[in-house]
């Protein structure tokens, strides 16, 4: 169960309290499954001006769409036992950014993808969510390679890339949009 829920009744309200399953911490962060009480981060995340432009438009504009988008991730935690998760920021709780896998039908392993709020970009999150997941995911022996995607224009996905060890291999084109494919063996 990905999901831990507690239903509460009070005064004519119903109150459901969702707690996320954590995936693994790090000296700074925690990562954890995405829920519904996550809708307005994914709001102002899905609309930021590096999601717009590095990631696309995903037609996010108010707080319904944001709670659809999560129910397909834990769809896809359903469907593959990983996704993207919610990195938050240990001292406040409060979530900074995703990053994890997902299973995208024109690559042949996961996909490592991360996005964090512009506030927050510059300050390593990216490089320490990431080695984590990746440790995660070679220490529980979930997948023996990993692959990632970016566009040309992404100059610190690609740094970040780099860093994690990845090595780049060549330009692919789903869906006829031209994407960088690195992959790194765990």
């Amino acid at each position: 169960q990905l999901l831990r829920m507690k239903i509460s009744r009070c005064a004519g309200l119903t109150i459901v309290f969702i707690d996320s399953m954590r995936i693994v911490e790090t000296k700074r962060l925690t990562i954890r499954e995405a829920n519904i009480s996550d809708d307005d981060f994914f709001l102002n995340l899905m609309n930021s001006k590096g999601w717009l432009k590095f990631i696309g438009d995903r037609h996010i504009r108010k707080t319904a769409d944001a709670r659809a988008y999560i129910l397909s991730l834990t769809e896809h935690y359903r469907n593959h036992s990983y996704g993207l998760f919610v990195v938050c920021d240990k001292k406040t709780a409060q979530p900074i950014g995703i990053n994890g896998f997902l299973q995208r039908d024109y690559l042949k392993f996961p996909d490592l993808g991360f996005a964090f709020l512009p506030t927050i970009e510059g300050k390593g999150y990216g490089y320490e969510s990431s080695m984590a997941l990746l440790n995660y995911a070679k220490n529980d022996k979930f997948f023996s390679h990993v692959q990632a995607i970016t566009i040309e224009q992404n100059e610190r996905s690609k740094k970040l890339l780099s860093k994690l060890g990845f090595t780049y291999h060549e330009i692919i084109r789903p869906k006829d949009e031209a994407l960088l494919l690195y992959s790194i063996q765990l």
